[in-house]
């Protein structure tokens, strides 16, 4: 019933708001959190459970005995990790295997226009009935999903990492010294979780190794352990990098990580899935520095994985998030399996395989994917991801 001059220009009022947003750092995938909001939100991965299974308040949903997957599907509180992207605004910019970030919904007027007429004219994403909607940031990235067909980047569940260093940690016999490892820190999710469970378990020291090649965030993650530790909890974190964005196929000639071969309790990461997503344009980004998916193979996922065998102690073990992808030209490429052949051809041993239920729409289940990782819970379809568990 709008006129139509009316509505274009809401519309176009709707993105100027947005990407001013956007440019003057507010992270989308946060939305406007206050400084309690945040710090309460991460006071919240922290808890007394001596238990190996967490409370539902970080873990929904653990191991399905009734699952073909594995050993289980682990169905997590996503909303946990929202107050860590909220240091992480880059996120917005990362791209997808066509190129597009949710930044480019609202840098480029005409995309923006085609997306938000069809979320809004096609009711594919429905408001509130009155009207309002208080997560517009949510509506828009979750509106351009159903529209492009893409998926946003998501940052590695807290809840989740938590839960695998816990369950390493209970089962390896609580020594209050811990070594955990992650080659590609990312969104900084996994070292969040190390300082919650730190945190947790009052260690001692817990040393955390990782590297990772966005220029952009390189020095966020000692901004996120002094945030931590100031307003949250001591972790007795230390926290080692290079000094330098370092491709953690090139990290072995670091002198920092030369002093923990053979040393390291645990590894834990998500590397990136090749070009399924780019998340700067640093030259030393594995998806550019090996544009072939064979000589990524060899040079980056090899490398990676056999610098991380170097680096664990003996019966240390790896947790290898990692999924199969369509390349550009929508052949399959067998990411899992080549993993699993590459690691054992290294030395380590398979001994499980987790399963991390996503987040899905509702066109998901009305057109399933043929991915061979979707799962049947709670009357509805879900995409899963496999956890590969290695030990040395």
């Amino acid at each position: 019933s709008m006129p139509l001059q009316k509505y274009e220009s809401n519309r176009e009022q709707v993105r100027i708001y947005i990407l001013n947003k956007l440019l003057s750092g507010c992270n989308l995938y946060a939305g406007k959190m206050t400084e309690k909001e945040i710090i309460d939100g991460l006071k919240k991965m922290i808890y007394n459970d001596e238990t190996e299974l967490f409370t539902p308040r970080l873990i929904k949903f653990i191991l399905n005995k009734d699952t073909n997957f594995g050993s289980g599907i682990i169905k997590y509180n996503r909303h946990l990790t929202i107050p860590v992207n909220h240091f992480f605004p880059e996120m917005v910019f990362s791209k997808n295997t066509k190129g597009v970030s949710i930044a480019t919904q609202f840098l480029n007027e005409e995309i923006f226009k085609t997306n938000f007429d069809a979320i809004l004219l096609k009711n594919r994403f429905k408001f509130n009935e009155d009207g309002s909607n208080p997560k517009l940031s949510n509506f828009i990235i979750e509106g351009t999903r159903l529209v492009n067909g893409n998926q946003p980047v998501q940052n590695f569940p807290v809840g989740v990492a938590k839960w695998l260093i816990n369950n390493f940690y209970s089962r390896k016999g609580r020594n209050k010294n811990l070594t955990i490892l992650d080659p590609c820190l990312g969104w900084g999710g996994r070292l969040t979780a190390a300082m919650a469970f730190s945190s947790m378990k009052r260690l001692d020291k817990l040393t955390f190794l990782g590297t990772d090649v966005n220029s952009s965030i390189y020095n966020r993650y000692e901004e996120l352990v002094y945030y931590w530790n100031k307003n949250i909890s001591n972790s007795n974190i230390e926290l080692i990098k290079a000094e330098h964005p370092t491709p953690f196929e090139e990290i072995l000639e670091n002198w920092k990580f030369q002093e923990y071969l053979g040393k390291v309790d645990m590894a834990i990461t998500s590397p990136p899935y090749f070009s399924c997503e780019k998340y700067s344009d640093d030259p030393n980004q594995s998806y550019i520095k090996y544009p072939e998916y064979d000589v990524w193979k060899n040079e980056f996922l090899y490398k990676l994985l056999k610098n991380t065998y170097e680096l664990l102690r003996n019966n240390g073990e790896f947790f290898l998030n990692i999924q199969d992808i369509r390349s550009k030209k929508s052949t399959k490429i067998n990411l899992v399996n080549d993993s699993i052949e590459l690691a054992e051809s290294i030395g380590f041993k398979r001994i499980k395989t987790y399963y991390m239920k996503q987040p899905t729409h509702g066109n998901f289940q009305k057109n399933p994917s043929t991915n061979k990782y979707v799962q049947k819970l709670d009357g509805k379809l879900h995409k899963i991801e496999p956890i590969l568990v290695f030990v040395k």
